[in-house]
């Protein structure tokens, strides 16, 4: 068992320097944007500006105390996301994501909507090898973890929009 816990830690440790030397960012913040800015289109609401705090909260207190001057918060969090061969074709790799969306009405503190995303992509024939994945400072990563984020955002909107239109309109 210690051998395999030795890998796991290598290949972890191996996967962080990916995401440094590439800067390859987090796609939570795409996805929060985005849903924040088509929620206020559709509830017809101002958009408030990120200020910037960046917290360890996940809880529905604690981050509606952390973002008190915003009456609505859109917290995604990524749950985890990598790339790894597909079992029967290990030339070939695909970047599975996973993301948990809460909206937060934060004079209630309460969550108005929350919902879960995992997106573990089919093999095609366009599917990239190892070398083509982490290539040009990992180009073809960062295009198919946005593809996932993508669609895991139009998932989000789908499931809490227009659903939950009459609660999140009176928060």
């Amino acid at each position: 068992m210690v051998g395999g816990l030795v890998g796991v830690a290598a290949m972890m440790i191996s996967g962080n320097n990916i995401v440094e030397e590439n800067e390859i960012e987090d796609p939570a913040g795409h996805i929060s944007s985005g849903l924040a800015a088509s929620l206020a289109e559709r509830l017809g609401i101002e958009q408030v500006e990120e200020n910037g705090v960046v917290t360890k909260e996940s809880g529905v207190a604690g981050l509606s105390r952390d973002y008190a001057s915003s009456d609505l918060l859109v917290d995604v969090e990524t749950l985890g996301w990598g790339f790894s061969y597909y079992p029967f074709a290990m030339r070939t790799y695909h970047v599975p994501y996973s993301a948990k969306l809460k909206v937060i009405d934060t004079r209630s503190m309460q969550a108005v909507a929350e919902a879960h995303c995992h997106r573990q992509p089919d093999k095609t024939d366009d599917s990239p090898s190892h070398a083509e994945l982490l290539a040009n400072g990992a180009e073809r990563l960062k295009r198919e973890l946005r593809a996932v984020a993508d669609s895991c955002m139009r998932e989000f909107e789908n499931k809490i929009y227009p659903r939950n239109k009459q609660m999140l309109s009176e928060a």
